[in-house]
């Protein structure tokens, strides 16, 4: 992207909200004042990221997942719109999880300083899975990542996530067999 930008990278945001938050996008912000735009579904990166391709293996299987070993949870309140429609702004609204009384104390304390409005735990957590458990791990993952070392990123995510017949047999295929 530098190469192609002619410039050194400022800044990234992996969830630019200039489209809104549901297509958010990718930008980066260059020295030389030109960016790069690109929405979730457009993105490379973003393309194999949401697919599940190339996270950190213990993101297939958190210990954390649904356990309260913090103060305070902070997530992205997916479904805000079916539980506080008017909290909805498609700027992104942050769902806050308390779990002790310590967490509990510090969010009294900074209320006067953001919006905040109660709601109940099942119907927040109703469109964010992600709270109980892992996401699932691609079954091309492997394959991926063998092919990462010999083939242009370009190239990996147009085989892997790509729209053509050809990339949706192969997925469809390795959900079969399990790959």
């Amino acid at each position: 992207i530098e190469r192609k930008a002619e410039s050194v990278v400022r800044r990234v945001h992996f969830r630019h909200k200039r489209y809104g938050w549901k297509t958010y996008s990718v930008l980066f912000e260059f020295l030389n004042g030109t960016e790069y735009i690109k929405r979730l579904t457009e993105d490379l990166y973003m393309k194999g990221f949401l697919s599940n391709l190339y996270l950190r293996p213990s993101c297939y299987r958190c210990s954390f997942k649904g356990n309260n070993y913090s103060d305070i949870t902070l997530a992205d309140f997916w479904g805000i719109e079916n539980v506080v429609a008017e909290m909805n702004d498609d700027k992104g609204v942050s769902l806050v999880i308390v779990n002790t009384l310590l967490g509990e104390s510090v969010i009294n304390s900074l209320t006067n300083r953001m919006k905040v409005k109660a709601v109940d735990f099942n119907k927040a957590l109703q469109n964010n899975p992600s709270y109980f458990k892992s996401v699932p791990r691609n079954a091309l993952r492997k394959h991926a990542l063998k092919d990462f070392t010999n083939m242009p990123f370009d190239k990996v995510i147009d085989k892997y996530c790509g729209r053509s017949f050809v990339s949706k047999c192969r997925r469809k295929l390795f959900k079969i067999i399990g790959g």
